[in-house]
């Protein structure tokens, strides 16, 4: 059996994926792209500042689109051999930090 690279012969799943993926891409190229431009106009401490603040934008935006889903406020179910991890592990990140 030949595979064509025709598009109306393309699995389902691929033309449903393939826009995601364009999407993605051209959006990484030009985060890329334009922050290397910004170097030039702006000082690399305000660059590192304005690009903290990413997190905060992903959430929104995950809010708005509904990727991300707001939690009842309240007691949670406790997670313990997670919480246990995160706590063990915290040290070890911050361990490089200490020593340079």
């Amino acid at each position: 059996m030949q595979q064509s690279t025709h598009a109306h012969n393309l699995p389902a799943a691929a033309m449903v994926c393939a826009p995601a993926v364009v999407v993605n891409g051209v959006s990484t190229g030009l985060d890329i792209g334009l922050s290397n431009y910004s170097l030039m106009l702006i000082t690399l401490s305000f660059y590192t500042m304005c690009k903290s603040t990413t997190p905060v934008f992903l959430l929104m935006f995950a809010f708005i689109w509904g990727i991300e889903r707001c939690v009842a406020p309240g007691p949670q179910p406790a997670n313990a051999p997670g919480h246990q991890r995160c706590i063990l592990l915290s040290p070890a990140h911050a361990q490089p930090l200490v020593q340079s």
